[in-house]
């Protein structure tokens, strides 16, 4: 009963900060309990201290009215044979249970008979069966669900197509490989508020970041989740493959054991004899970035106990941004070779309440529960802002070429309902994207694309040629540069459509391929990489 009460909390409070259901293997964040607490508000963990204190006590008076009376007593015989009985079937169903996505589980048949599973958006699972068979969808499962169609031929077949485009696109391109120092920056909660519907600031907490924004190539990077999903962003980021047609709720968590074998920006880098470090200030253990980092091939990865740089700001329990670029400018000067830094920054991570006594950036901002708390993040945001203006003129300053790539994870989980019911889910995923370079003039606007899609721009900015893989994520970018379960942006169209059914067929046909690649990557025979899919073919 307890773990029941429990689950529907944690649930709950997830819901609200997150707009997303609990997944099982969430379950397993319990050993980092301390650091998740500090993610939620005095108010919803004294609401769920009092109401398990509430059910403590009402089960004690029904035990002493029920349980102690003479007359409700069985013989010891029949009371232990009852209980030991029914502890056998309980386990032997909970074991069963656990293989729920097994092949043939009568549980998962039964459910079946009147479910309508979705695959590419766990959210309207959950909506649409409930909350215990999204639950069971979700326990256990495969990376991906197989293709009607995936088979040795299929793969071929794209294969040879974007064989073609990679020659088209190659024709044009100049470069066989990385030549220049790439760093790629996703920045904790970092948004623009003054697009948010509803809320109101009288002064810009990231004018710095809008020039930029305005001078260089730059666009919105397409959030997987409101209020979190750092993880996942990171994953497409670093990848190219995509969150949406995965079973699994955190690539990074429960699929850490293909890392090794995904195609990845760091591999590419590692390739071109680049220097690849991963720098996140906080604790490595979270999403699993110590096992992750070191599958993708980073060969160094800084966190908070071996970073040099680890200053605060205010009250904040996290590493500042300006000590984060400060570990970044160390390892640029100390390597020889070019450098590939990946930086996930954690200063502006809540709760927000409390992180500085005294507010320098005042804003009277409104729209979300606490006026304290939209300062408080305000002011996270212009001390970012202060923090990336030193580190991009430092790099202003260096004789080799630097390209960075920088992007908000996602919104912040602070805005009132009010607000979020003013806003479009697309509006509530927006986060600043930019590519700005120290020697090459960029400037254009890329739209809103989501984050797999990044090394497209990188590639391009830099005239590098492409495989037949690449060729194919640059095809679909060009049909569909938005892609997350529920918000998918065809090219040249300004509806936001909610399910893969409404795409145009183009777009539902270079999906298709893609699936077929990422499920023969991730959980087929890999004839992708046996053809050379991955690889650049000489001209």
């Amino acid at each position: 009963m307890f773990l029941s009460i429990l689950l529907s909390l944690t649930s709950y409070v997830k819901y609200q900060y997150r707009v997303e259901p609990l997944y099982p293997n969430e379950l397993g964040m319990v050993t980092n309990l301390s650091e998740l607490a500090t993610m939620v508000s005095t108010a919803d963990i004294l609401m769920a201290a009092g109401v398990i204190l509430l059910t403590s006590i009402t089960t004690f008076i029904l035990y002493k009215k029920f349980s102690t009376k003479k007359e409700y007593i069985s013989p010891k015989t029949v009371h232990y044979g009852w209980r030991i009985l029914t502890l056998i079937i309980s386990t032997f169903f909970m074991i069963y249970v656990t293989h729920f996505n097994g092949s043939g589980n009568q549980i998962k048949e039964h459910f079946s008979n009147y479910t309508r599973w979705v695959t590419y958006n766990q959210n309207m699972n959950y909506q649409r069966n409930g909350f215990i068979a999204g639950f069971l969808y979700n326990l256990g499962t495969v990376n991906m669900e197989e293709p009607e169609d995936y088979s040795r031929d299929e793969i071929e077949r794209i294969y040879k197509k974007y064989l073609e485009e990679a020659e088209k696109i190659n024709q044009n391109r100049t470069q066989s490989k990385i030549n220049t120092n790439l760093i790629y920056i996703m920045n904790e909660s970092f948004s623009d508020p003054t697009k948010i519907n509803g809320f109101s600031t009288d002064q810009d907490p990231i004018p710095y970041t809008r020039e930029l924004l305005n001078n260089t190539l730059s666009g919105e990077s397409l959030a997987l989740n409101i209020g979190g999903g750092t993880a996942n962003s990171e994953f497409e980021a670093l990848t190219s493959l995509s969150k949406e047609p995965f079973r699994v709720s955190v690539p990074f968590v429960e699929a850490v054991n293909i890392m090794h074998k995904v195609p990845s920006i760091v591999k590419k880098a590692n390739n071109d004899k680049l220097t690849t470090t991963a720098i996140h200030p906080y604790d490595p253990t979270l999403y699993r970035r110590l096992s992750v980092y070191e599958k993708l091939g980073f060969s160094e990865f800084l966190y908070a106990k071996n970073m040099k740089n680890t200053e605060k700001m205010g009250n904040s329990r996290h590493i500042s941004d300006r000590s984060a670029y400060k570990e970044s400018i160390e390892v640029i000067e100390k390597t020889e070779e070019k450098d590939f830094i990946h930086l996930v920054t954690m200063q502006n991570h809540g709760p927000y309440q409390g992180k500085y006594e005294d507010l320098k950036f005042s804003t009277n901002a409104n729209g979300t529960e606490s006026s304290l708390e939209a300062d408080s993040y305000l002011e996270d945001l212009h001390n970012s802002d202060l923090a990336l203006k030193e580190f991009l003129e430092y790099l202003e300053n260096q004789e080799e070429e630097f390209l960075v790539v920088f992007w908000g994870d996602h919104l912040p989980g602070i805005y009132s309902e009010e607000v979020l019911s003013e806003n479009s889910d697309l509006n509530m995923r927006e986060t600043p994207l930019f590519f700005y370079s120290n020697k090459q003039e960029l400037s254009g606007d890329v739209g809103t694309i989501s984050p797999m899609f990044h090394t497209n721009q990188v590639l391009d900015i830099l005239d590098i040629e492409v495989s037949p893989y690449e060729a194919l994520v640059d095809n679909l970018e060009q049909k569909l540069p938005g892609l997350n379960g529920g918000v998918y942006l065809e090219r040249n169209s300004e509806k936001v459509i909610s399910s893969r059914n409404e795409l145009s067929k183009e777009a539902q046909a270079i999906l298709k391929d893609f699936n077929l690649v990422q499920y023969d990557i991730v959980s087929g025979n890999e004839y992708g990489k046996k053809l050379g899919l991955f690889e650049i073919k000489s001209q």
